[in-house]
């Protein structure tokens, strides 16, 4: 950083600064101060730091702003002035970028479970354990996201991992069919329906075609799996999936049954 950027921050700082203690002013005057737990000096103090870091955020982070113009610099002294908007703003995009980058995870973990998949590579199981980390811990980061785009990529990417999952079973049933499971739990925990709704169709599929091969463990297995989905879930649409399709496999059974 040259010394002429050094002497801008130091600007859009000082600016924002001022920003806050304007800030301070208009609240004496309304008679409606800030952080009343402290004096008068700490009440100063603080809101003309929130100032500061509020313009660096507006000048630095949300704006591709002219640091040679003086526009900048009266724009830095608004965003101290108006700062709760301004950091929020900083808010959501610094957990835009953390959530983006937990999707870019899943979709290369997804990749290397395809990958393993098409090539009938005896790591599936082990892959299909690794990429359920980072399917839940994008699932998890929902519930902070506001931006309607950032959560469609998250659903996107969670189906997705799905979809692989369910592609890698037929290999790996038993580790297929417990990551399904823990997906459509932790994403209706995430009050993601949709994803929750396609683990259990996914579940579902494992255990009928299971049914069908008479495979009778796997199928149990699947039809506890729903049931504890069931059980779980808070949301109707999701525990009438679970419930419908334990019914279906529960059915499928019976009819193969019968056939002997």
């Amino acid at each position: 950083m040259t010394k002429k950027d050094l002497g801008c921050l130091g600007g859009v700082i000082i600016a924002g600064a001022a920003g806050g203690f304007g800030f301070w002013l208009l609240g004496e005057w309304a008679n409606s101060p800030m952080f009343t737990g402290f004096n008068r000096f700490g009440q100063i103090a603080a809101l003309m730091f929130i100032g500061a870091l509020s313009a660096a955020i507006g000048v630095y982070l949300l704006t591709a702003s002219d640091l040679s113009a003086m526009r900048t610099y009266i724009f830095a002294v608004v965003c101290g002035l108006v700062w709760q908007p301004i950091t929020d703003a900083g808010k959501r995009l610094v957990t835009n970028a953390a959530v983006s980058n937990k999707v870019a995870r899943v979709n290369s973990s997804v990749d290397r479970l395809s990958t393993a998949a098409q090539s009938g590579s005896p790591e599936v199981g082990a892959q299909i354990k690794n990429t359920l980390p980072s399917v839940n811990a994008a699932l998890q980061a929902a519930s902070r996201v506001q931006d309607a785009s950032t959560q469609e990529d998250i659903a996107k990417s969670s189906v997705r991992a799905i979809n692989a999952i369910l592609q890698a079973a037929p290999q790996a049933p038993d580790t297929s069919l417990q990551a399904l499971t823990d997906i459509s739990l932790e994403a209706g925990r995430s009050r993601q329906a949709d994803v929750a709704v396609k683990a259990v169709q996914g579940v579902r599929t494992i255990g009928f075609s299971a049914a069908e091969s008479e495979n009778h463990t796997l199928a149990a297995d699947a039809t506890k799996s729903l049931q504890a989905i069931s059980a779980q879930s808070l949301d109707p649409m999701v525990k009438a999936a679970a419930d419908n399709s334990a019914t279906s496999i529960q059915i499928k059974m019976s009819e193969v049954a019968e056939k002997k």
